[in-house]
């Protein structure tokens, strides 16, 4: 079985050749590598051509962005199955052929992914991320209820090429929850599962592309992707409430972390009057439960 391993890349020249050799080094040897340079101006090429192995092959285009890399990347693939790495994440040795073994034990499954470590720039700190609270019987519950905590991590994932030609690719027309998106229409293919052990290294730098989009826009388009998924998923209509609550939950959260010193309570409460609004019971849970007391601590004056 052929693994395309399918890197996206554009000024990671600093980091591409740990990414690369991180799969290089995988127990499972069957693979193809893709790097999408999506318009470096920095001397990535040269660092991959520094690499004498037939199974990299190096894609050049004009900035697009991550989706239309990852999906000229899949339009190349020879692979039964496709992994997604970023350029400046790593692989744990294992990573494919403990994945595989689940395949070969579940062939009903799509898409596997992992637990995964966080590694922080400029910091010696690290964080495991897992899925403790993953149901795989209710997987777009899963998906839409409670997205922040269940939602696969693109480097994370093993999926079947075949199912994902069939679902189609990444949208293009979203800058973010471009992910989300994709594993929403897969998980009306065919189940998940997640391989609840660290298999992945993630970089987390100090600004993002993500950590620096407006949150205004964020809503925009996670609204769009929920509006997507029912509008073809028209009997999966009695989850709008729950997954339009779970949206404007996380994005009170996300008000609340981004701006710590001086929180904009005024946001936050907007958006979980909305949340309360769409769903009364999402409140009834200790996890945010706890957040709403944090809240209510951070606006007793001092």
């Amino acid at each position: 079985m052929l693994v395309s391993v399918i890197i996206p890349t554009y000024n990671s020249a600093k980091f591409i050749s740990s990414a690369v050799n991180s799969v290089l080094l995988q127990t499972y040897q069957a693979f193809e590598i893709l790097i999408i340079d999506d318009g470096s101006t920095d001397n990535t090429k040269q660092v991959v051509e520094g690499f004498e192995d037939d199974r990299i092959k190096y894609f050049y285009r004009e900035n697009a962005g991550p989706s239309a890399a990852r999906n000229l990347g899949l339009k190349n693939a020879k692979g039964d199955f496709v992994a997604f790495l970023d350029a400046d994440d790593l692989w744990l040795p294992q990573k494919l052929e403990y994945q595989l073994d689940v395949f070969r034990e579940k062939p009903g499954i799509c898409l596997v992914f992992s637990a995964f470590s966080l590694r922080f720039e400029g910091s010696d700190k690290t964080q495991v991320k897992t899925f403790r609270n993953f149901e795989h019987n209710r997987l777009i519950e899963n998906l839409l209820l409670d997205f922040s905590n269940t939602v696969p991590y693109p480097s994370t994932t093993l999926i079947k090429k075949s199912v994902l030609d069939d679902a189609g690719y990444f949208d293009t027309g979203f800058f973010s929850s471009e992910d989300w998106d994709l594993w929403l229409r897969l998980a009306t293919k065919a189940n998940f599962y997640c391989l609840n052990r660290v298999l992945v290294s993630r970089f987390k730098p100090k600004t993002s592309i993500t950590g620096s989009l407006n949150l205004e826009d964020i809503e925009n388009v996670n609204l769009q992707v929920v509006n997507k998924f029912f509008k073809n998923n028209p009997d999966k209509v009695y989850l709008k409430s729950g997954a339009l609550a779970a949206i404007y939950y996380a994005l009170a959260v996300s008000y609340f972390y981004r701006n710590r010193k001086d929180p904009p309570f005024r946001k936050i409460f907007r958006c979980l009057l909305t949340c309360f609004k769409h769903r009364p019971a999402f409140f009834c849970n200790l996890g945010k439960t706890r957040f709403l007391l944090r809240l209510f601590i951070d606006i007793i004056p001092k």
